[in-house]
């Protein structure tokens, strides 16, 4: 009898979730600590309410890359996200502006 459980997932490089990691460090220092944190301390007073609600999902979605540093594999729906709503952003809104 065995003490480990077989795990039911291949086995994930290191240089993969070092990856991971750099990317979530990456996310959380560009946007949060340069664009998103700032304003919403300093600047957040005259916003009107859908702009301030979109700061705080960054702001929100900037904190938990934090947490992805520490926890790659499980915070990898919040990094799919991320590409998913940039991806939208991109092709639907800034597309149709050029």
């Amino acid at each position: 009898m065995s003490d480990a459980p077989e795990s039911l997932f291949p086995p994930v490089a290191l240089w993969r979730i070092n990856a991971m990691r750099f990317l979530f460090l990456l996310m959380a220092v560009i946007m949060g600590g340069l664009f998103v944190w700032p304003q919403m301390l300093f600047e957040s007073a005259d916003w009107d309410v859908m702009r301030g609600l979109a700061k705080s999902m960054l702001a929100a979605l900037a904190l938990l890359s934090l947490w992805g540093v520490r926890y790659p594999l499980q915070m990898l729906p919040l990094m799919l996200y991320e590409i998913a709503w940039k991806t939208i952003w991109i092709v639907l809104i800034a597309g149709r502006a050029y």
